[in-house]
C-alpha cells in the first residue's frame, strides 16, 4: 500500500467546492481548478495526488453543502444517499448521486467513513478517518492505474501550547493578523438570519417524514457589482442519521440553485479498502 503526506490548504478546498456548482460530465480536479494548481504546488506524484485533492473538492462540494457538519444518528455500516440536482445562471443543469457512510468507531473518538459520488460517467469513492473534532486523519482510494490501496495522510496542525503562546504567535501587525482582519472584512456586512417554516409533511426518494422546514438567508448589498442573496431551505428530521431529507440553495444575485433529497437509507456497509 502507497502512503502520500501532504497538508491541503483551506482556501484550495473552497475555491475546488465552487458556488452552486458541481461537477460535470466527470470528478477531474484538473477540470475544476485548471492546471495551474497543479504547477503552482509542485507535487511530486501528481495523479495520485491529485486524487486525492479531489477527495476534498468532493467533500467541500458535496458535504458542505448537504450540511454534514452534522455526523450525528448514523450507527456502524449504515449510512444515506442522496440525488442533486443544480443549474447556472446560463440555464446549465447537472445531476449527481452520493453516499455518505459510516463506516467503523475505532473506540477512541476517530471513525471511518465512505465518500462515493457517482454521475452517468463515472464514480468516485474515499474512505476517510475523522478525528475526535472532525478533523481528517487519513484518506484512502484506490489507484486508478494499478488498483493498489492509497492511503493520504493530511499534514496536522499543532495547536498552540498555550493562549499566551498562541498571543506571541500573532504579534500587532503580523502577517497572520492581518490576513484574519481581512478575512472578516469580507463578513462584516454580511446580515445572517435564521427562522423555522413550521412542520411540514414532504415526501422523498426514502419516503415520506414530517420534517421542521428551517430557513437560512445570507445578503449583503454592500456592494453594487458583487452582491450577495442567498436562502437555504432545511427539511429536518432528527431520526434519520444526519438529521436532514432534503435541502436546497438559491443565489437570488446570481440566479444558481441545487437543491438534493435523500433517496435511500443504506445498512451492512463496510470498508471496500482494507481501512480498519
Amino acid at each position: 500500500m502507497k502512503k502520500i503526506i501532504r497538508v491541503i490548504p483551506l482556501i484550495i478546498i473552497l475555491f475546488l467546492a465552487g458556488c452552486f456548482s458541481l461537477p460535470e460530465g466527470g470528478f477531474s480536479v484538473s477540470e475544476l481548478a485548471g492546471n495551474k494548481i497543479s504547477s503552482a504546488m509542485g507535487l511530486d506524484d501528481m495523479a495520485l495526488e491529485m486524487q486525492a485533492l479531489e477527495f476534498f473538492a468532493l467533500y467541500a462540494a458535496y458535504g458542505f453543502y448537504g450540511g454534514y457538519g452534522y455526523e450525528t444518528g448514523f450507527y456502524e455500516g449504515q449510512g444515506t444517499r442522496w440525488h442533486t440536482n443544480s443549474a447556472d445562471k446560463d440555464g446549465g443543469q447537472s445531476s449527481s448521486d452520493y453516499e455518505r457512510i459510516f463506516l467503523k468507531d475505532m473506540g477512541d473518538g476517530s471513525g471511518w467513513w465512505r465518500l462515493a459520488v457517482e454521475n452517468e460517467q463515472e464514480r468516485a469513492e474515499y474512505e476517510y478517518l475523522l478525528g475526535p473534532e472532525s478533523e481528517f486523519l487519513a484518506v484512502r482510494f484506490r489507484d486508478p492505474e494499478t488498483g493498489e490501496i492509497v492511503e493520504y495522510i493530511p499534514e496536522q496542525t499543532e495547536e498552540p501550547e498555550s493562549d499566551e503562546a498562541a498571543a506571541a504567535g500573532l504579534e500587532d501587525g503580523s502577517d497572520e493578523d492581518m490576513t484574519y482582519d481581512d478575512d472578516m472584512e469580507e463578513y462584516e456586512n454580511l446580515e445572517y438570519s435564521q427562522y423555522s417554516m413550521g412542520s411540514e409533511k414532504i415526501t422523498v426518494g426514502a419516503g415520506t417524514f414530517t420534517a421542521e422546514h428551517m430557513v437560512s438567508e445570507y445578503k449583503d448589498d454592500s456592494s453594487a457589482e458583487d452582491p450577495v442573496d442567498i436562502r437555504s431551505d432545511w427539511w429536518i428530521v432528527e431520526t434519520v442519521p444526519g438529521g436532514t431529507v432534503k435541502y436546497k440553495w438559491v443565489n437570488n444575485a446570481e440566479g444558481g440553485t441545487m437543491d438534493s433529497e435523500l433517496t435511500k437509507l443504506l445498512t451492512g456497509q463496510t470498508t471496500i479498502f482494507e481501512s480498519y
